[in-house]
């Protein structure tokens, strides 16, 4: 399996997850990954795996709590005006030594499910922000 470059800030699966644990410590960028099943052969889903870690006394790591550790810090936000209207724009650093930016348009809290939308640079170089 191949991992998306961005790792889970682009795609939050268990493939993306695995590579990123392993860019966090420096090793090399190639995991193994198995499924954990349950005594009559179903796969283990996460109420099961915690029911596991707890009697094992064992750390366990969902996506999520890599994903909030790898975005790491906002570093400024700024009031984004444009032909379309008034827009926010962040900029976070993350542990993977990488730069992501935020544009949005209200209050994305709003969404029940998080709402991610790719944006291509040169798109947003042109369209967004008006510059040639």
């Amino acid at each position: 399996m191949i991992a998306k470059d961005g790792g889970i800030l682009e795609r939050r699966g268990h493939t993306e997850m695995a590579i990123d644990l392993a860019r966090l410590t420096g090793s090399v960028e190639a995991t193994y990954i198995c499924k954990i099943l349950n005594e009559d052969g179903t796969i283990a889903c996460l109420v099961d795996l915690r029911k596991l870690a707890d009697e094992w006394y064992l750390s366990l790591l969902t996506i999520d709590d890599l994903a909030d550790y790898v975005i790491k810090e906002q570093l400024i936000s700024v009031a984004l005006p444009t032909k379309y209207g008034d827009f926010d724009l962040e900029l976070y650093e993350h542990s993977l030594k990488r730069e992501k930016l935020l544009l949005s348009k209200g209050d994305v809290r709003i969404f029940l499910k998080p709402l991610l939308v790719r944006l291509h640079s040169d798109c947003f170089t042109d369209d967004v922000s008006g510059f040639k």
